[in-house]
């Protein structure tokens, strides 16, 4: 709405106002806003919706002196999947591996697509790299169900590397995710590149493999 006084020297005489409906407007700025934090083919967060969101609550865990994980997500062989039946598969993929990973986090945890096929997902109520275990855990069993309602091309494994942080880690967001990162080709590497536990494997940033552990603690 648009109000003009009409004055007749300094007296206002009457106001003209003028009406404009903006509602497509408002709609089409706030899918804008939608879009430029949103992965569209997944409806999680894109690579900037992560950072922007996880800064925030690392921030505020930070302040409050919580500790929290973040884990490092790749989704394993998605280009043979598309090299082999196509990029509607490997989309399909995708598509399946971020609605297994909602379905597995909290309202507060930050879950993003930050790459091709790498996910991050942020545990604000997790502290601990046994708090991870028990988040791939589950995932292992929310995959396993999957896995037996698919075909096999659509079967999925994926790859998880976790790091903690609490008030004292210093780093960026930028920081966490590459240290998990770097967990993840741990885990990798210290299973030959084989599931030995199922379609999820993870590894802990200084975990101690537990075929390594002493005995006794």
């Amino acid at each position: 709405m648009v109000a003009t006084p009409i004055r007749d020297g300094e007296q206002v005489q009457y106001v003209l106002t003028a009406f404009a409906d903006i509602t497509d407007e408002r709609e089409m700025a706030e899918e804008l806003r939608q879009l430029s934090v949103i992965d569209e083919l997944t409806g999680v967060n894109n690579r900037r919706g992560f950072l922007l969101a996880a800064r925030t609550e690392i921030a505020s865990a930070r302040q409050a002196h919580r500790a929290g994980v973040l884990l490092f997500i790749d989704l394993d062989g998605l280009k043979r999947i598309n090299d082999t039946h196509g990029h509607r598969v490997g989309d399909e993929a995708l598509r399946a591996t971020a609605r297994l990973l909602r379905a597995n986090t909290r309202r507060r945890d930050v879950l993003g697509r930050i790459g091709g096929d790498e996910f991050c997902v942020l545990l604000t109520e997790a502290g601990t790299l046994a708090d991870a275990d028990l988040w791939a855990e589950r995932l292992r069993e929310q995959v396993a169900r999957h896995n037996e309602s698919v075909p096999q091309e659509q079967r999925l494994a994926v790859t998880v590397g976790a790091t903690v942080f609490d008030h004292q880690t210093p780093g960026t967001v930028e920081d966490l995710i590459a240290r998990a990162d770097t967990a993840m080709y741990q885990a990798r590497e210290q299973t030959n590149g084989q599931h030995q536990d199922g379609p999820v494997r993870i590894f802990g940033r200084h975990r101690m493999s537990r075929r390594h552990r002493p005995s006794g603690r």
